[in-house]
């Protein structure tokens, strides 16, 4: 339920009938005047008009109102939970510079189709639901005040989640295929290792299991893994092999169903993303401009976007 502010506006006993003028209670969150309230006195009809039109009230809502202090001498108008530079400030360092860049890191990895994907986690470790990575009372504060745009990170969560399911479901049918088991064994064939200079399998994965060698050439399958660097101990393979691994993801059946729905999974979730980013830069840049809070701090401590 959103926190919303209850605005008392009532008749100045002490105006004339010919200047009617009147007093406003601002009684804060959930109405409670105990609590945050603040006062103005002496208000002239154009003042109140003027204060709920920047409160968002809408024109016929005005009008309600101000007939219903002509004709009662009271009323009361629920306004949105009041907020500052200082709340608008922790939401640009801790939810939305972080998670715009997140965003956008994020449709690179899918455009490349490079899900992230680790085998020992099995978890995707760079597309993530931004409510878990950036979980926080300012977050959650957020979205209790802009629920359009928590409901489209509700969204874009859901789908990270889909695209999750859908990679682990393609990594564990590559790593059960008899063909694609039988490549790697083939390619790890002390004569074809021999072939690309390679002269024990341990120079390859070193600590792994024999039994894990196979997860981690699938995983780099499963993310699209380009040319590796010289220093990785599992380059000379994967790049000497990379064209003949990948044909898995097309050439095997099963597997080629499994890989077209994480694409389209990833299809999915890359315009929820470009959307959400755009709803966040765009409340940002709203933000800013009305509280005067600039979009990075002056020390430039913040995370940028």
């Amino acid at each position: 339920m959103h926190a919303l502010r209850i605005l008392h506006i009532e008749r100045n006993v002490k105006s004339l009938p010919e200047d009617p003028r009147y007093d406003l209670i601002d009684a804060g969150r959930h109405g409670e005047e105990a609590g945050f309230a603040c006062a103005a006195q002496s208000l002239t009809v154009h003042d109140i008009e003027a204060i709920l039109s920047r409160e968002g009230l809408s024109p016929d809502s005005i009008s309600d109102v101000l007939r219903e202090l002509k004709q009662t001498g009271s009323a009361q108008v629920q306004a949105s939970p009041r907020i500052g530079p200082n709340i608008v400030r922790a939401w640009f360092d801790t939810v939305l510079n972080p998670a715009i860049r997140a965003l956008d890191i994020e449709r690179g990895l899918l455009q490349r189709r490079n899900w992230t994907f680790a085998f020992s986690a099995r978890a995707l470790e760079l597309i993530q639901p931004l409510g878990q990575r950036f979980h926080s009372a300012n977050l959650e504060q957020f979205r209790e005040m802009n629920p359009v745009a928590a409901s489209e990170l509700d969204k874009h969560d859901a789908l990270v989640a889909e695209l999750q399911s859908s990679v682990t479901a393609l990594f564990d049918d590559l790593v059960a295929d008899r063909e694609f088991v039988d490549l790697c064994d083939s390619l790890l064939a002390p004569e074809n290792l021999g072939k690309l200079g390679i002269l024990d399998i341990s120079e390859v994965f070193g600590a792994y299991r024999p039994d894990a060698r196979y997860n981690l050439i699938a995983e780099y399958v499963v993310n699209n893994t380009g040319e590796l660097p010289a220093y990785y101990a599992t380059a000379k393979l994967w790049n000497g092999h990379r064209d003949a691994l990948l044909e898995c993801l097309t050439r095997l059946p099963r597997v080629t169903a499994r890989y077209t729905a994480v694409v389209e999974a990833a299809e999915g979730l890359k315009g929820a993303s470009g959307n959400l980013e755009t709803r966040l830069r765009n409340l940002r840049q709203e933000l800013s401009l009305r509280y005067d809070v600039p979009l990075i701090p002056p020390d430039g401590n913040g995370a940028g976007a």
